[in-house]
């Protein structure tokens, strides 16, 4: 039986949600990579294909996350002076 857990507060269950979603979607993706990579190993073809094939896509994967990462610290850049406006207010008013 599952253990009902108490928050005290909203976001304190919030968090736990996403950090379990998080936790979930790391998981799902670990699996994602290992069962490719284990395909891969397992394809009948020779092994300097294969390899060639998954360094290939290591690359490719490689790529994408630094044109993510890049994406993301533009966005920040254009959005970090009115995302400080916005906790400046939100910690004048708590004071």
């Amino acid at each position: 039986m599952a253990e009902q857990r108490i928050y005290y507060s909203e976001e304190a269950e919030a968090k736990a949600k996403r950090q379990t979603t998080m936790m979930a979607a790391g998981v799902l993706l670990l699996g994602l990579v290992l069962g490719g990579i284990a395909a891969l190993l397992f394809a009948p073809q020779k092994g300097e294909k294969t390899r060639s094939n998954i360094a290939d896509e290591l690359e490719t994967g490689i790529d994408q996350s630094r044109d993510s990462t890049q994406k993301a610290l533009e966005r920040l850049e254009r959005e970090y002076h009115s995302l400080r406006k916005e906790v400046e207010k939100m910690l004048s008013s708590v004071r």
